[in-house]
């Protein structure tokens, strides 16, 4: 699936990092040792590409790179993201999507449906490309190929199967729950529409206040609609330095609006919190009996259903009771 060119030496040449989910082409600023880390970086699990671009951006400042994170190979979609001199060339894109902060230097994206995407430090057409599969080349162009290089099959001699017995519906387990099996899960809630009119008030949160004893217990609806049930951490990167114990999602940030770790929700007894984490621009917390207020500088505040925590990047949770 992915390509390199073998032409022109090391002259002006950067380094091409491959790994599962990632191409990435570094600038001839690169030496070893910074290939070495970045092919470890994207070639962990659980990095995405926010998390390249802090380290890249964050620590290497002036250094040229692009970097691809396949979302879909069979649908050909990717994430991208640029930064100084390199070119990115894409051929039958059906979609194209990139921004970038008003005066930074690096810019990210999406791109769909796309026939060939090369990266390149010049604009040479025509260089002889070799396939490659994982690793880190020297080279000034790599890219996916327009078409996967053909590979040996194995035969059916080579293949050892086993029947396996299939349930006749998916299964839904809720790990918080187990073992329980009268538990249903919650319908997903009804977000209301905001009023663009209403102030967000800077006062301090309110301290919680007991519910009474049949207060219900607690989902968190996110904005697909999964409910998830506390305690959970909001984030960019969530399972860095934030609290332990506590259910990460991963929240997509292309405006850079939420902080790597934003938010935590969790119960404090019986009453369910917001608590900031240090983010930098905080979160808004909207609710029906009184107005918007902003939660930030590691504050708490206690959430009651029907509340709805903004973010940022137009992401929304909204708050649910349901019954124990």
């Amino acid at each position: 699936m992915f390509e390199y060119s073998s032409a022109g030496g090391d002259s002006g040449s950067g380094l091409g990092i491959v790994t599962d989910r990632f191409i990435c082409l570094l600038g001839s600023q690169a030496d070893s040792a910074l290939g070495a880390g970045v092919y470890a970086l994207l070639d962990d699990d659980e990095t995405h590409l926010a998390d390249a671009l802090d380290v890249l951006i964050g620590e290497h400042p002036d250094l040229s790179f692009a970097i691809v994170e396949v979302i879909d190979p069979a649908e050909r979609t990717f994430h991208v993201a640029v930064s100084g001199d390199v070119d990115v060339i894409m051929t039958g894109t059906s979609s194209t999507r990139f921004s970038g902060p008003p005066g930074a230097a690096w810019i990210v994206g999406e791109a769909i449906g796309v026939d060939r995407l090369r990266l390149a430090l010049d604009a040479r057409d025509g260089v002889d490309c070799l396939p490659v599969r994982d690793g880190v080349v020297r080279t000034s162009m790599i890219g996916v190929a327009e078409r996967p290089v053909a590979v040996a099959r194995a035969t059916s001699a080579h293949l050892h199967t086993r029947p396996i017995r299939l349930p006749a519906a998916p299964t839904r387990i809720d790990l918080e729950r187990a073992g329980k099996t009268d538990a249903a899960p919650a319908a997903p809630a009804r977000i209301p529409p905001l009023d663009p009119e209403a102030s967000v008030s800077l006062e301090s949160p309110e301290p919680p206040v007991a519910p009474e004893p049949s207060e219900p217990g607690w989902t968190l609806v996110l904005p697909d609609g999964t409910p998830v049930a506390p305690p959970v951490i909001f984030g960019r990167r969530p399972w860095k330095d934030g609290p332990s114990g506590a259910m990460h999602i991963v929240v997509p940030s292309p405006g850079r609006e939420i902080s790597g770790v934003h938010v935590e929700v969790g119960l404090e007894g019986a009453v369910l919190t917001a608590h900031d984490l240090d983010s930098t621009n905080g979160t808004i917390i909207y609710s029906r009996s009184r107005p918007p207020r902003l939660l930030h500088d590691g504050g708490r505040a206690a959430l009651a259903p029907g509340d709805i925590l903004d973010l940022g990047d137009s992401y929304s949770v909204a708050v649910q009771g349901r019954s124990t």
